[in-house]
């Protein structure tokens, strides 16, 4: 049974704020494939959640590239699957990844 899948707060707006770039600065038609690509994504992971590797074993965050410059950053748990955030830059420039760094320097 496929597992439902919640967007966090972050998640959505980079989501928005990627839709927003390429809309601005390509066309429409690259920001539809663009959802149409997450939303296959998504539909993936409800099914199988493991198939993409685990980036932060202590805290079970996996990545997802969605594209060569976006990704998808997610938690599997027994009943759902939640997206935690997209990044669009490197890994060591990507906000969202400087946050789970901090906060796993601050929990050890």
């Amino acid at each position: 049974m496929p597992k439902q899948i919640f967007w966090s707060q972050l998640a959505e707006h980079d989501f928005d704020n990627i839709l927003d770039y390429l809309d601005k600065n390509w066309n429409e038609k690259v920001a539809a494939n663009f959802i149409d690509l997450t939303e296959n994504i998504i539909d993936q992971l409800s099914i199988n959640p493991k198939q993409y590797p685990i980036i932060f074993k202590k805290k079970r965050i996996r990545k997802c590239v969605l594209t060569k410059h976006n990704s998808l950053f997610y938690r599997d748990s027994r009943s759902k699957v939640a997206s935690l955030g997209h990044c669009t830059a490197t890994l060591r420039q990507c906000p969202f990844i400087k946050i789970l760094h901090r906060d796993s320097k601050v929990a050890t």
